[in-house]
């Protein structure tokens, strides 16, 4: 009787402990995922900006591309 209860305590610390290291493991995880998260939306809203810039230049580009002065300049094509 005595054995019993005394290996049901052991039992009930040992569950105890490894629900608070699954719980701590839960959080850290979760900390973990919020943080890749907002890294990966930085680099997302980086790209944007990067690709906005670069359409943006490439319009001012077009306009001195089609020069006639820009025209001269270009090599011909030999087919």
């Amino acid at each position: 009787g005595a054995e019993a209860i005394f290996i049901s305590g052991f039992v009930l610390i040992s569950q105890n402990r490894q629900s608070a290291y699954a719980n701590k493991r839960a959080e850290l995880d979760y900390e973990v995922g919020v943080s890749t998260f907002r890294a990966v939306q930085g680099v997302h809203t980086a790209f944007h900006a990067i690709d906005d810039r670069l359409i943006r230049l490439e319009q001012a580009l077009i306009p001195i591309a089609e020069t006639p002065a820009a025209r001269a300049t270009e090599p011909e094509k030999n087919a």
